[in-house]
């Protein structure tokens, strides 16, 4: 589905940047804009059911391409939905939605572990759940924190000691994202705590649950500030100098993930041509003989 409804240099020179972005054949686009997946967009995962809706990424050109996230255990494959309008005469609307479903299957592994560990308090993510409701991210988590004796604490013969108790803590935490500096950021809005078991009481005693907490927000605020979504055009296609202005999560089916962007990028004669070039050093486009 390439969803052309208008012809003309400019539909033809933006038709080859989002070819060129992408790299992907007619098939492999026409999967994905009907909001199925590709062969390798969910392989080796359980994604949540439901199409992509055609309204989120509507536009006179509409195109879809994979893009492979980077991750300490290989790649994570998502996909991308762009529809662009002409906005001006010197503009172009962007209107792009991204399926992270495959990424948010993968999100358990990635962040399952201890998140901190110092010598009298342990805490470790387990048994994670992420689903996005509306335009809200939730995650669901069972927290383990162990309290340990701590021999030497401060000095350079610091050394963890026995272990006082382990107290399980049920965490519901909620994110928003919000554009901000041409990048999408998530950010928590609640978190809600409940120590489980007859000995909660006994662990907010030695305030577990508050340093819990604590240890999550700031675990939290590292990850996500170091995990902004900015999306980048090719170096040869930098000077389209997009912008955007709008966006925030948005929710695919039952609790499937994605995320929406709302912005625009130059097309003045020379950046069309930058982008025919570009096209065309690609072998994008055909050379008659």
């Amino acid at each position: 589905m390439w969803g052309l409804q208008k012809t003309g240099p400019l539909a033809v020179g933006v038709l080859s940047l989002i070819l060129a972005m992408g790299g992907c054949s007619a098939e492999e686009n026409e999967a994905s804009a009907t909001g199925e997946a590709t062969p390798d967009a969910t392989a080796g995962t359980a994604t949540r059911a439901g199409t992509v809706d055609p309204a989120t990424y509507a536009g006179d050109v509409i195109m879809a391409f994979p893009v492979d996230l980077p991750t300490r255990f290989g790649a994570v494959p998502f996909t991308v939905y762009t529809g662009l309008d002409a906005a001006t005469q010197t503009r172009l609307a962007v209107n792009a939605f991204v399926d992270l479903r495959a990424v948010q299957a993968r999100l358990p592994e990635l962040f399952t572990g201890v998140i901190q560990d110092s010598c009298n308090l342990e805490v470790a993510l387990n048994e994670i759940d992420v689903e996005a409701d509306g335009d809200r991210v939730v995650a669901r988590a069972n927290v383990f924190a162990s309290i340990y004796r701590c021999r030497g604490r401060g000095s350079p013969e610091e050394e963890q000691g026995f272990r006082f108790l382990t107290q399980r803590v049920e965490t519901v935490a909620t994110a928003n994202a919000q554009v901000s500096d041409n990048c999408m950021e998530f950010a928590l809005v609640d978190l809600e705590l409940d120590p489980a078991g007859f000995i909660g009481g006994v662990a907010n005693l030695f305030g577990l649950t508050e340093r819990v907490r604590t240890a999550i927000l700031d675990k939290a605020a590292e990850v996500l500030s170091e995990n902004r979504f900015c999306p980048e055009l090719p170096e040869e296609l930098a000077t389209l100098e997009p912008l955007y202005s709008d966006g925030g999560a948005r929710e695919i089916g039952e609790g499937g993930m994605g995320a929406a962007l709302v912005g625009s990028v130059g097309t003045s004669a020379a950046t069309l041509l930058q982008i025919l070039a570009y096209a065309q050093a690609r072998q994008l486009l055909e050379v008659p003989q």
